[in-house]
């Protein structure tokens, strides 16, 4: 399941689409955090809650395969962990800030923190077995 959020606003017969450079999913539904608003470290260094840090990109076919695993998982976990998904080309910084080489990737925070990080394409059984003992 691919996952993408526009917020579309209306001025002067002109609409204007925001292609939103990141999400974060507690459970099923999804809850859009505005850039303008938080930027993706407060939400990391801030949150009281496990955020798990989707490092992925739109043409990734390893990260498409890896959303409903996620999904799937997060739910199992009973929106224990929160999710953030990072665009690598949008935030290139924060990439390179976590050392984040290849994608799919995937770091575990709490209160800022990294707790956990894995690369690559994991199947469910074993993330859902490595995010169990972080809950």
């Amino acid at each position: 399941m691919q996952i993408r959020v526009f917020i579309s606003t209306s001025t002067s017969n002109k609409t204007a689409r925001l292609d939103c450079s990141y999400l974060v999913l507690h459970g099923s539904p999804c809850v859009y955090y505005p850039m303008s608003k938080k930027n993706p470290k407060d939400l990391i260094s801030q949150s009281q809650d496990a955020v798990l840090v989707d490092f992925y990109a739109d043409w990734c076919g390893p990260c498409l395969t890896m959303n409903p695993i996620l999904e799937e998982v997060l739910a199992e976990l009973g929106g224990k962990i929160k999710l953030l998904k990072l665009n690598v080309d949008k935030h290139p910084q924060l990439s390179q800030q976590f050392a984040v080489r290849s994608i799919p990737h995937y770091i575990l925070f709490k209160r800022g923190k990294i707790l956990w990080r894995k690369g690559g394409v994991l199947t469910k059984r074993d993330l859902l077995q490595q995010l169990k003992g972080f809950v």
